[in-house]
């Protein structure tokens, strides 16, 4: 997944393997770091990037198939991520969650 995750004007690269390699802007890439230091045990399955809670900064959308799980990744404006937990608001197969941190307010979206 292609995205600008620390605001410098060069693309960076991150991957289910947990990892983001930031851009030199010169098609080459930093060694790469460690996104979630708690993944899940069989590792991610797939990954999105977006602005997820509007703070101008890209963040991540993980899934593990094998457990069935979501995990949202925010952006931490210094070179990581924070883990936030993932409540379904609506039962299962809906597209409504409450996603919180200990270090930012609820967001919620349809």
């Amino acid at each position: 997944m292609l995205s600008d995750f620390n605001k410098d004007g060069k693309l960076d690269i991150s991957s289910s393997s947990n990892q983001v390699a930031l851009g030199n802007g010169d098609v080459t890439f930093r060694t790469p770091i460690t996104i979630d230091h708690k993944p899940p045990e069989d590792g991610y399955d797939s990954i999105a990037a977006a602005d997820l809670n509007n703070d101008g900064w890209t963040d991540l959308v993980l899934t593990d198939y094998q457990d069935d799980a979501l995990y949202i990744l925010l952006n931490n404006h210094h070179l990581g991520f924070t883990p936030s937990k993932v409540e379904d608001d609506n039962g299962p197969w809906r597209l409504s969650w409450r996603i919180s941190t200990t270090t930012a307010t609820s967001t919620r979206w349809s």
